[in-house]
């Protein structure tokens, strides 16, 4: 019983309501517990020998150049990396200030929403059209397609024919 914690089952929950004990005393339980345990570990006595390695102080050395070389290599990548946001930035204010100082304002006015685009903004919803309009269009284009492809097979079928009658008239011959 006194491993439960105080945990009381929901089945006497209500019915048998144990104790609850404070925690310092579940605490005290648990260091018995655990006292016993703690001395199955094997201490250093007078009989063992403990070997102590001492350290070279080249090794040292070493091991701070190493760390040396490291600062250096990542100072050398960090500059790198800073040098490279330094010509993006570069050019994006060379692009800013062209969109700037051109003359046309239509044509200010793309370049300004083209490096917007550039820079991850949303691009400008296309404009809505009536449905019937649309239908509309889409028909006429169909029936003038239509139109052009019976125009060209009449005038294809008309050199047919008189290639015909060229050749009819040669075998008459």
């Amino acid at each position: 019983m006194e491993s439960d914690w105080g945990y009381i089952e929901p089945e006497k929950l209500f019915f048998e309501a144990g104790r609850t004990r404070p925690l310092s005393e579940l605490v005290d339980n648990l260091i018995e517990k655990w006292e016993p345990q703690a001395n199955r570990f094997p201490s250093a006595t007078a009989e063992q020998t403990i070997e102590i390695i001492p350290k070279l102080e080249h090794q040292e050395e070493s091991s701070t150049s190493n760390l040396n070389a490291a600062k250096k290599i990542l100072k050398t990548k960090d500059s790198i990396q800073k040098h490279s946001l330094n010509l993006k930035r570069v050019s994006f204010e060379v692009e800013r200030f062209a969109a700037n100082e051109t003359y046309d304002p239509t044509e200010r006015e793309s370049t300004k929403t083209q490096i917007a685009l550039r820079l991850g903004a949303k691009p400008e919803k296309k404009k809505c059209i009536n449905y019937k309009a649309m239908k509309e269009e889409k028909l006429q284009k169909k029936q003038k397609t239509e139109y052009e492809k019976l125009q060209h097979a009449e005038i294809y079928s008309l050199k047919n024919k008189k290639k015909r009658k060229t050749k009819n008239k040669r075998n008459q011959l």
